[in-house]
């Protein structure tokens, strides 16, 4: 694995005291010292602190983006519950075990309250984009008959919703992943029974 060049180390150690320290509670003078410079030369790579923290927020976006599936678009070739299960799954085990993304969530966790664009982070990776995806999914699903008609935008909500708790769950407690991934999996069969045409 090549050696990370300077920007990346910053980056990292950002990602990692901001999710320990928070934001604010963070100096730029530490984020540089952590990686062996001084303060000063954090300016040479980042605006500042909140330009470097758009960065973090942006590339671990696209980590995100690729491991949930939505940069291939992965949920396109769902077609029947099973796969759907499968999809769900592979979302919940990628979020809740991908360091990045933990950390990016506690990050937005911390801050939502005293950061708009974390807020606005938050919100969007939390309801607003999961939300939507499954409720795509689901009218898909409807018009190809492989469920039953109901109000999409309602059952992304309730498909999604009890999962978001059990990631905020396992954040907080990393020893009840194993728990949780069992209590999703179950979620996701549970709703199959009640909505899917075939089960």
């Amino acid at each position: 694995m090549p050696k990370k060049n300077t920007k990346e180390r910053m980056m990292d150690a950002a990602l990692e005291l901001f999710s320990k320290k928070g934001y604010d509670a963070t100096g730029v003078d530490e984020i540089a010292e952590s990686v062996g410079v001084k303060g000063p030369n954090l300016y040479t790579y980042f605006k500042g602190k909140q330009a470097l923290l758009e960065e973090i927020m942006e590339r671990i976006d696209a980590e995100y983006n690729r491991g949930m599936g939505i940069e291939a678009d992965m949920a396109r070739s769902i077609s029947t519950w099973s796969e759907l299960e499968e999809f769900s799954l592979h979302q919940f085990t990628f979020t809740i075990n991908n360091q990045k993304v933990r950390k990016i969530r506690r990050i937005t966790t911390i801050e939502q309250y005293r950061n708009s664009l974390v807020a606005e982070k938050h919100t969007q990776h939390q309801i607003v984009d999961l939300t939507n995806l499954y409720a795509d999914i689901f009218t898909r699903l409807m018009k190809e008959g492989i469920i039953i008609e109901d109000d999409p935008k309602l059952m992304a909500f309730e498909y999604v919703s009890p999962i978001s708790l059990l990631v905020e769950i396992c954040d907080r407690q990393p020893e009840k992943i194993p728990k949780a991934t069992e209590i999703a999996r179950r979620h996701f069969t549970m709703f199959g029974k009640k909505y899917s045409k075939n089960k």
